[in-house]
């Protein structure tokens, strides 16, 4: 799976923010557009949606270094275990 590597940054905008990732030099400013993030009717801040997609890619290589590194500790007991392997195989594209 290829993804935009980070780090993301945020950019306000007038109405919501832009999630930005590092580009070619082509592109705009040397940045890369990743998503743009809106309010919406939920009762969500979109700063803070913003905020999490913007630290996608650290989250997804810390959780795969713990993960990595406690694979001989693995206890089946502990629910937050399997929670990783699902997070890391959704963020991967996996079921």
């Amino acid at each position: 799976m290829s993804y935009t590597p980070g780090p993301w940054r945020l950019a306000s905008r007038d109405v919501g923010y832009r999630v930005l990732a590092p580009g070619e030099s082509g592109h705009r400013n040397g940045m890369c557009y990743v998503a743009d993030v809106y309010g919406d009717l939920v009762d969500a801040d979109p700063l803070d949606n913003a905020r999490l997609i913007a630290a996608a890619p650290e989250l997804l290589d810390a959780l795969q270094t713990l993960h990595a590194e406690h694979v001989c500790n693995y206890d089946p007991s502990i629910m937050s275990w399997d929670d990783a392997r699902a997070a890391i195989n959704k963020a991967l594209g996996g079921d």
